[in-house]
């Protein structure tokens, strides 16, 4: 277990690599600034979105994997999941 002068020690040190990053964002209008950071959170959906359009198998093997839906089959789910979406996408175009 550290001590407090080392959690402190590492706690600045982790500030002052920051210190440089928060300097060059701050060059910036923070909307511009926010606009990058959704846009990267943004990219990591798109990309689920379209492994889950390319590939059934894929899709499927998610809902059993990766979101482990503790009732449902994960073809089901999966089929739940994918109504929904195409419902929404309907109703929104």
């Amino acid at each position: 277990m550290q001590t407090d002068a080392a959690s402190m020690l590492s706690a600045t040190s982790g500030r002052s690599r920051l210190a440089p990053l928060t300097e060059l964002l701050g060059r910036f209008p923070i909307a511009i600034v926010q606009c990058m950071f959704r846009l990267a959170v943004a990219s990591v959906f798109l990309k689920a979105g379209l492994n889950k359009i390319a590939s059934w198998e894929l899709t499927v093997q998610l809902f059993a994997d990766e979101y482990k839906v503790p009732v449902l089959a994960p073809e089901i789910a999966a089929r739940m999941a994918w109504r929904r979406g195409w419902r929404r996408c309907r109703c929104s175009g």
